[in-house]
C-alpha cells in the first residue's frame, strides 16, 4: 500500500498527533484538546475544495504547539490543495518557520476518509470523545467520504417543510443513508 499523505498516529488522553506529507515536505501535528484541531482541519479542507457554503468556509485556523502557535492556511484549486503551516511564538506575532505542502485533491480526500474511517472503527464515537475530549466530526467525515468516493449519500437532499419545522423550511439529509455509509 502507498503511504498516505495524512495519518493519525496517536489519540490519547486529550492529545492527537500525526502527519501530513507531500513528495518534498512533512508537517507533524501534536495538538492538545484545547482546540478542536481535526474539526478545523476538515472544515478548512472542505472550504478549499469549495464544497461547503460560503458562510461556513474557514481557510485559516490556529493550533497550539506549546509553547508555540501554528497558523494553518489551506487553499485549493481544481486539482490541488496547498497547506501552509507557519509556526509563531506564543504571542502569535513573530513567525519562526513555515512549511508548505501541495497535495493532489483527490488523494487528500481519499486519505482523510480512509484514516478517519479507521479511527472511527478503532475507537468508536464514544472512545474518540473519551480520548480526544471532542466529539468525532461525523458530518464532516461523511462529507469528505462522499467526495472521496464520488457519491452523494450525505448531501443535503431532503427538504424539511415549513409545517415540519415551525414555519421555516430547512435542508436536511437522510439519516438512514448516512448510517449505512458508516
Amino acid at each position: 500500500m502507498q503511504d498516505r499523505c495524512f495519518s493519525i498516529g496517536l489519540i490519547s488522553d486529550g492529545s492527537i498527533s500525526g502527519y501530513m506529507r507531500d513528495e518534498e515536505n512533512e508537517i507533524f501535528f501534536d495538538n492538545s484538546c484545547q482546540e478542536d484541531f481535526l474539526d478545523d482541519l476538515l472544515l478548512a479542507v472542505l472550504s478549499a475544495v469549495g464544497d461547503i457554503p460560503a458562510e461556513e468556509r474557514k481557510s485559516i485556523f490556529w493550533a497550539d504547539l506549546a509553547p508555540m502557535q501554528a497558523r494553518w492556511t489551506v487553499f485549493g484549486s481544481n486539482s490541488r490543495i496547498r497547506i501552509t503551516v507557519t509556526n509563531f511564538d506564543s504571542s502569535r506575532n513573530v513567525a519562526q518557520a513555515a512549511v508548505t505542502l501541495t497535495l493532489d485533491k483527490d488523494r487528500l480526500l481519499r486519505d482523510l476518509a480512509e484514516e478517519l474511517g479507521e479511527v472511527l472503527a478503532r475507537f468508536g464515537m464514544y472512545g474518540y470523545r473519551s480520548e480526544w475530549r471532542h466529539e468525532f466530526p461525523l458530518s464532516l467525515y461523511l462529507h469528505i467520504k462522499d467526495l472521496a468516493e464520488g457519491t452523494d449519500i450525505t448531501a443535503l437532499n431532503k427538504r424539511i417543510s415549513e409545517q415540519e419545522n415551525m414555519g421555516i423550511a430547512a435542508d436536511g439529509s437522510d439519516f438512514g443513508k448516512e448510517k449505512s455509509a458508516l
